[in-house]
């Protein structure tokens, strides 16, 4: 299952803390969820058996990067918490806030990776990637 938009607010915290603060300059953020499989098939079968292993999910978010530090415009508060290797706390609204509609939740992310990419008008592109087990919590928002 992947779910992908254009819209929508996305929040981080750290490992310690709910995700509430908002990341901006995200222009589109993706989500993909799958489980790996076990060959489970013996010796004098006709066909193949499998087992379903753990789902995990991948977390990507795009957009213009505002988090270097003492540079214009002011460095993001939500941007700066996605750190290559760190475990963080993160939130996704897809309808955005108080829209009484379902978020999508995790509180164990781990960054993979952070890339930045070409200047567009004077912004630099931003991609980040992070793993997460898919224990959401998909209750709707206030």
């Amino acid at each position: 299952m992947a779910s992908r938009a254009c819209s929508g607010v996305v929040l981080a915290g750290t490992a310690q803390s709910p995700p509430a603060t908002v990341v901006g300059e995200i222009s589109d953020w993706n989500f993909e969820e799958s489980a790996g499989e076990v060959d489970v098939s013996v010796m004098g079968d006709c066909t193949k058996a499998y087992l379903a292993e753990a789902v995990e999910g991948t977390v990507t978010l795009t957009g213009f990067m505002n988090d270097l530090l003492g540079t214009p415009p002011t460095a993001d508060a939500g941007q700066q918490l996605f750190v290559t290797g760190t475990a963080m706390s993160l939130a996704i609204q897809p309808y955005g806030t108080a829209s009484g509609q379902a978020q999508m939740t995790w509180l164990d992310v781990i960054v993979l990776s952070k890339t930045r990419g070409a200047n567009v008008n004077g912004a630099i592109t931003w991609d980040i990637s992070c793993r997460t087990n898919v224990a959401m919590d998909q209750t709707p928002q206030a």
